[in-house]
């Protein structure tokens, strides 16, 4: 793991792994939010969506890069490159309190996987993403940032 990871980051970002590559879904929407938010159901899909699209492929080796991207709030941008012929996908991490929402307690971090709910289909690259943009071909969902 390179870039501008702090422990919370990497041990989001290998909790991750660890549950897409089992198929975990429900584990890996628990990243995000608990069972009884109402964002459960998104995430719940999002993650789904995910496991379906990335759990295979995500097996064998992967190189994560990490960049700050802190502006109003603690965020990361995370770029998984994996496979042969190259394949990445783009996550986002935010800081969260002790209850899983933003507040100033901090401490947590928690991806924003909901928004993966709403890609139909398998995954394109945006065309809207502008060139230069960190893991540019890995953004095939809502981004945030």
């Amino acid at each position: 793991m390179t870039g501008d990871a702090d422990r919370g980051v990497r041990s989001t970002v290998a909790e991750f792994l660890t549950r897409i590559r089992a198929h975990d879904i429900d584990g890996v929407a628990r990243l995000e939010v608990k069972p009884q938010d109402e964002d459960w159901r998104t995430a719940y899909a999002g993650s789904g969506w995910l496991a379906g699209n990335y759990a295979d492929a995500l097996r064998g080796a992967v190189h994560v890069e990490v960049r700050d991207d802190t502006e109003l709030e603690q965020q990361w941008h995370v770029c998984l490159r994996f496979g042969s012929p190259e394949r990445s996908l783009r996550l986002t991490v935010l800081e969260s309190g002790q209850n899983g929402h933003f507040s100033a307690d901090g401490g947590h971090r928690k991806l924003l996987l909901s928004g993966f709910a709403e890609v139909i289909g398998a995954p394109k690259p945006n065309p809207s993403v502008k060139p230069g943009t960190f893991c540019a071909a890995g953004i095939v969902g809502p981004q945030w940032g």
